[in-house]
Order: structure tokens, then sequence, then C-alpha cells
């Protein structure tokens, strides 16, 4: 039997949680092979009846104590994030997976000694793992940019794409009113999905709808996740919205299940997603895949994701956000060449390809 470990602790958190999520029920898979998760047991304990209990927050000093204490000796050593173990652990082999580099980039609002660790951090993750994940070539580029790698570590990169794992059908008209009901949502509405943290825009977002709003009355824009925590994420979103002649329009979902967030997609008028910056963007395939438009930022890693199934705006414009909104609105055309396209872009991010690739890499490294 071959040992597999890997630090499973941000399985429930929303970007990376939901792709070490979509990967680690298939483990099982890789033959002759015991799966070992670190983490919090009550989280993991649905995935493999081996957890070993690691508790330490991630980016603090302490958890490179605690792997360096707790990792078992091991044939391969996961970490699905670039805070990877610094010191010499017992694994024969190591892989990891680096979503971005945003720490690194001039937007990111971390001061100069968080900056260095993560370049620190990084860099080790470059050094001593024997294959290097990437979601996107866009953050293989970054990675190449900000970091230098040396030819060795260069040819360490893989890119494997996230898949996109929502079914539409499953959630019938008579749910989705429902779901909307429940929320106070009534008539057209835009919808964001995504984190709370500056570079996600949303602060131009409420300024562009804003602007739809006065030439609309009736529309709304829907944000999923808690007021609260945008608030706290995001400390100017609250006086801007206050005093925003838009603000009854504005709704806060709440966290949301999967069948929620389905019928949001199936009902919203289009996604928007003003980022400055992003690793790869889950989201946009997900409301393609329920055949809801995408308007999103013209950035790089949008355009490999996306490529001309999106509606691109200027995330640095709330005026050509709005004209993008508004003009997405009111021309029904517009928006189902948006959704056609959507449906055909959609279906090059399989969850076999993922899946697959995910496997045959670690398969790969445990019998070398």
């Amino acid at each position: 039997m071959k040992r597999l470990v890997v630090d499973a602790r941000m399985v429930n958190m929303s970007g990376i949680g939901r792709y070490i999520r979509s990967i680690l029920p298939f483990l099982r898979e890789i033959p002759l092979t015991e799966v070992i998760l670190m983490g919090r047991p009550q989280e993991l304990l649905a995935y493999s009846e081996h957890v070993i209990p690691l508790r330490s927050r991630i980016y603090h000093p302490a958890e490179q104590l605690e792997l360096k204490k707790k990792i078992p000796p091991c044939d391969l050593f996961w970490s699905p994030h670039f805070n990877v173990p610094v010191r010499k652990i017992p694994a024969r082999k190591r892989v990891v997976t680096i979503h971005d580099v945003f720490h690194l980039s001039d937007i990111a609002p971390y001061n100069r000694l968080e900056k260095a660790y993560a370049r620190y951090l990084l860099r080790q993750a470059l050094k001593r793992s024997d294959a290097v994940i990437t979601v996107s070539d866009f953050t293989r580029d970054e990675i190449e940019f900000y970091l230098h790698p040396s030819a060795r570590q260069k040819a360490k990169i893989q890119t494997i794409h996230h898949y996109v794992d929502v079914d539409p059908e499953k959630v019938s008209v008579e749910e989705s009113e429902k779901i909307l009901s429940t929320y106070g949502i009534q008539g057209p509405f835009f919808l964001y999905v995504g984190n709370i943290k500056p570079h996600k825009n949303i602060t131009g977002l409420v300024k562009a709808f804003s602007l739809v709003s006065r030439l609309n009355h009736e529309v709304s824009l829907v944000i999923v996740g808690n007021k609260e925590h945008f608030y706290k994420g995001v400390p100017e979103l609250e006086e801007m919205i206050q005093h925003s002649h838009a603000s009854s329009k504005i709704f806060f979902t709440g966290q949301v299940g999967d069948r929620e967030l389905v019928a949001l997609y199936k009902r919203a008028v289009a996604l928007v997603l003003p980022s400055f910056y992003e690793g790869f963007g889950l989201p946009p395939l997900e409301a393609m895949a329920c055949g809801c438009p995408v308007i999103v930022s013209y950035i790089p890693v949008f355009w490999e994701v996306c490529e001309d199934a999106a509606y691109y705006i200027n995330p640095y414009s709330p005026e050509d956000m709005a004209e993008k909104m508004f003009a997405l609105f009111c021309h029904a055309e517009l928006r189902e060449r948006y959704q056609k396209r959507g449906l055909e872009r959609v279906r090059h991010f399989t969850r076999e390809k993922t899946v697959n690739t995910h496997l045959s890499l670690f398969t790969s490294l445990l019998k070398d």
C-alpha cells in the first residue's frame, strides 16, 4: 500500500475549499493507496476515515511546527495551497497547488512583512515540490514574472483547470421561484458571486449598479454572502450603499447552498464580476452552465477561462460597467448570444478531464 497525505485544513473555505472538495472524493480511486487527511476531523471524516487533527491557522508560523510534528511517513504529500511545510518532512514526494500569486501583486493589501513571508513560502513551494499544479496558465505566467523560477522548477509546473460541477436541471422553475421569494427578490436582477476582498471590486460594481438603477428602477443587485462580512472586508462599502439612491434594490443573501446558487444563476439577468485580479474564476463557468450571461473584467485570466463567451468590461470604469450591464438588460438578442456561447464554452471544463489529470499526476508520483 502506498500512502497519500493531504493538508485539508481549508476544505470548508470558499475558493480553495471548493477546489479541495472537488478532488478529495476521487482520491480513493487511486489503486492500492491509503489516503490520510490532515485538518479538523468533523470536517473531513466524510472523505476519509483516516484523519490527523491539524488545527493551526494557515500562514501562521505555528503551522510549520505542527506540520513538521504531525505529518506521518508517506509516499506523497499534497499541499492544496502554497503554505507548504518548509522543513524536511517524511514524504518521499511532494506536490503543491498554487492558485495565484496575488499576495505579491501591486494591488495586494498586505504590508512588506506579509508579502515577504508569502514570497518565501512560494519559493519554498517551487523548491521543495516534485510537481506544481497551477489552476491557470495566467498563474503559471505570474509565477515566472514574480518569482523567476529556474528551468528545473519551471519544468515541474502543470496547469490543470477547475471543472464545473453544477446541474441546473436539478432545480425546477417552481423551486427557483420559491428560493427567490425567501430572499425577497422580485423582478430582474444582476448577480455577484465572489469573495469579500478589495480586489474583487465590489465597490466598483455598486457604483455601476447605481448608474443602471437610475435608468431602470425595477432592476436589483443580488450579492451572495453576508452583509456584515462584506462590510467588514470592504469597510467603505457600507457607507457607499447607505448613500446610494439604489440602496433598497441591493440584496445580500447570506451564505447559500448549491441549489440556491443554481436558482440565482438561472434567474439572473447576468452574473457580474468586475475583479481587478483572479487566479481562475469559477463563478463565470457555473453561471454559463446554468444559461446565465456573464459580464467580467477584461483581465488575462478571464479571457483564458471565458474566451468569447463573456461580455467584457473595464473594471476601473463604473461607467463602462453600467453601459454593458444596461445593454445586456435591454437586449434579449445580446443575452441569448452570450447564453449560447457560455453553454458551449463550459463544455471544455469537465469533471473527467480535471479529476483524471490530478489522479494521473498523483499516481505517477506515487509510483516513481
